[in-house]
């Protein structure tokens, strides 16, 4: 199979994707890390074989969606393409630039990854160094429900780069899709929201649909 043209910018997998599928795709995007991205001559076919149907790519659009089967493990290692924990000017030998740091816009729909692998995405998207570019994140029919770890993080981003803080810092991403995720078990989505209330995550929209919330979680917002 040849490469894709260089204009293919969105890729969509629904429901199609394998462990084994799914492996391969991660072990390829993150072979692009590896070349100097603002260097073409620095590509090596050892790495990227030239018949990889994602060599060159810099992508805006992915999704990988509908697959609540595939195995959580693989999904983290995903995760490291979209943003490095490495600080660039660090100096560490360790960093690369992350493979879909293109990357504006990321469906994660309907994979049932769970509070702990979401927070772990956010984690790397409020993170400062991290060279995450996500404008829009939807991680709706994941199973959050009370989202402990989801909140911690959150609060770790207002505590470090709020206005107030000493290091002020706004994340690029602007619309968070929490759709279906059952946030009627805990206080997550109510806190979300008095979040914003101040700006204090920096999204212009948020998707809390299909979460039975009460009428009651309404009157707290008023």
């Amino acid at each position: 199979a040849g490469s894709l043209p260089p204009w293919v910018t969105c890729l969509t997998f629904d429901n199609v994707l394998s462990d084994v599928s799914f492996a391969q795709l991660v072990s390829a995007l993150k072979a692009m890390g590896q070349l100097d991205l603002t260097d073409n001559n620095s590509l090596d076919h050892s790495v990227i074989p030239q018949q990889s149907s994602v060599a060159g790519a810099a992508f805006e659009f992915l999704a990988i969606c509908n697959s609540p089967g595939l195995r959580g493990e693989i999904f983290m290692s995903f995760f490291e393409l979209i943003g490095s924990q490495l600080h660039p000017s660090g100096g560490g030998l360790g960093f690369r630039h992350p493979s879909l740091q293109s990357l504006v816009a990321l469906d994660l729909s309907g994979n049932l990854l769970g509070d702990d692998s979401v927070a772990a995405l956010l984690s790397i998207v409020y993170n400062k160094d991290s060279l995450c570019s996500l404008e829009r994140l939807d991680v709706s029919q994941n199973a959050i429900c009370s989202g402990d770890s989801t909140r911690q993080v959150l609060e770790q981003y207002m505590k470090t780069h709020s206005r107030s803080s000493s290091d002020p810092w706004c994340a690029s991403l602007s619309w968070l899709g929490l759709g279906s995720n059952n946030l009627n078990q805990g206080r997550l989505a109510l806190d979300i929201l008095e979040m914003m209330i101040d700006d204090g995550l920096g999204l212009s929209a948020i998707d809390l649909s299909n979460n039975d919330l009460s009428e009651w979680d309404g009157e707290d917002l008023l």
